[in-house]
């Protein structure tokens, strides 16, 4: 009989609030972050936090509290600068979104490849560059490549097959009909 495998899941470890002060360690996404170099550490142990402190940030350790405090809220306003930055690049106008979410569908309704989103995107970009050049901006932020229309079908489908599931559970009675050919 062999030993069952310890698991770290199993283990409940806590993130402990005083690491912070100590080792300028939070908790970010379910993970330990080292707010000096923005290293991620995987388990909740405090013996993995202080070496990591200890080795990558010698220099840190003859600080006093008050000056390791003031460097606290020094990282903690840079992180939150950095993420607000990468935030507000990552948001999109949501009808920009849902445009490139109908293309997405007209391409898969016609059954067309789905690099021709780039070029239905060169189209509208042309045509509205005719009709309203004050606008033609914003197709520039349109993301219609091969990828993206992948992505955006496969989005509209597993969210068809959610809805059917939905309806077929109200269902008392169905039947099947299957096709030699």
């Amino acid at each position: 009989m062999t030993a069952k495998k310890r698991r770290i899941v199993d283990e409940n470890r806590k993130y402990s609030d005083e690491w912070e002060e100590k080792y300028f360690f939070i908790v970010q996404n379910t993970k330990l972050l080292c707010l000096i170099c923005r290293e991620v550490v995987a388990v909740f142990k405090e013996y993995n936090v202080k070496r990591h402190y200890e080795t990558k940030h010698k220099d840190y350790l003859k600080f006093d509290k008050e000056v390791k405090q003031s460097k606290l809220k020094e990282f903690k306003s840079q992180l939150k600068a950095q993420q607000k930055i990468f935030g507000a690049a990552l948001q999109q106008p949501s009808n920009i979104v849902k445009a490139s979410y109908s293309v997405s569908f007209m391409i898969a309704k016609k059954m067309k490849t789905f690099s021709d989103g780039e070029f239905v995107k060169e189209c509208l970009e042309a045509v509205v560059k005719d009709i309203l050049p004050d606008k033609s901006k914003l197709f520039s932020n349109l993301s219609l490549s091969r990828q993206t229309v992948c992505r955006r079908i496969n989005d509209i489908s597993n969210e068809i097959i959610l809805k059917l599931r939905d309806r077929i559970r109200d269902f008392k009675y169905f039947s099947l009909a299957f096709d030699e050919s």
